[in-house]
């Protein structure tokens, strides 16, 4: 089996064991086994049980994100760009069982402090979506003038929580409603105008 190819079925592998298990709980037998083959070959694609781990959860995410990003695609209206960035964002995670699981057993993967997390990049990246969001839209006159980042960060912050919150009480009807609330009141605010 070509590298890559075997590479993308030793993370694929990797992520069902370890939504599974959980990172403590597997071992790199656990997916050896599940791979049918050995541990030293195994290490030959990887450097440790943590390496696999940090690589089935970046493609995770970022498969995440990109899904997020591609469903942007054709919109042109701002606001409606806006909306569906975030929905999807929240949707898509619900629908990926197995980094749902991945999150659940470890939810420090979805940090709220984006300086000193162990995913730093790919959150980020999701941050600088907002912010470039943001800044069209202050650009075309859509939204009003505040900070970029500090906005993005605030935006990002409450998106994490509300993801957490749904993920971890486990209530997906309360918080998507709860998501869907706090969205509109970030895009519309509290005062009647």
């Amino acid at each position: 089996m070509e590298s890559k190819k075997k590479k993308a079925l030793i993370l694929r592998t990797a992520k069902t064991v370890f939504a599974k298990y959980g990172y403590k709980k597997t071992t790199v037998e656990d997916i050896s086994s599940e791979l049918s083959m050995t541990k030293s070959n195994l290490y030959f694609y990887v450097k440790s049980k943590k390496d696999l781990y940090d690589q089935v959860v970046m493609e995770a995410m970022a498969q995440w994100y990109e899904r997020v990003t591609d469903s942007l695609d054709g919109i042109g209206d701002l606001r409606e760009r806006f909306m569906k960035m975030s929905t999807n964002a929240f949707h898509y995670l619900n629908e990926d069982e197995e980094l749902k699981q991945i999150i659940l057993k470890d939810p420090i993967i979805l940090t709220q402090v984006l300086r000193d997390e162990r995913y730093r990049d790919i959150n980020l990246q999701s941050r600088d979506t907002i912010m470039k969001l943001i800044d069209e839209g202050k650009n075309e006159g859509v939204f009003r003038d505040f900070d970029t980042r500090v906005t993005a960060d605030f935006f990002y912050t409450i998106y994490i929580m509300l993801l957490k919150s749904t993920l971890i009480g486990g209530d997906e009807v309360d918080g998507i409603r709860m998501f869907n609330q706090a969205l509109e009141i970030i895009m519309h605010g509290l005062l009647k105008t």
